[in-house]
């Protein structure tokens, strides 16, 4: 499995202007994981392709190598808030992209 790792999504990123925290990026490279575990026997390349907040992107790239090694690391940081009308939004475009993918592919 080879992962495009763009850490660029950090609410602290001074260009993507995301709302992702360290946690998130935690909890994907664990799915992340558990899929090359299923699907390819564990093989997984990660490349880091982007990421600008001086503040967190050693952080977030280094839990991910740990998560791959096999050590515990964990990022402190805060979750960032969301707008009500944003995060609505946001999971109908989701619900909607999952809608359609299920033909092509076993979601959940």
């Amino acid at each position: 499995m080879l992962i495009s790792a763009g850490l660029d999504g950090h609410y602290t990123d001074p260009v993507a202007s995301l709302s992702l925290s360290a946690l998130c990026y935690q909890k994907v490279y664990e799915i992340i994981m558990n899929l090359a575990s299923e699907i390819c026997d564990g093989r997984l390349v990660s490349v880091l392709e982007g990421g600008y907040s001086s503040a967190f992107v050693g952080k977030i790239a280094a839990a991910a190598i740990a998560r791959m090694s096999g050590t515990l690391y964990t990022v402190k940081d805060k979750v960032p808030a969301t707008h009500p009308r944003a995060r609505r939004q946001g999971d109908k475009v989701i619900e909607e992209v999952k809608r359609v993918q299920r033909t092509f592919w076993n979601l959940y």
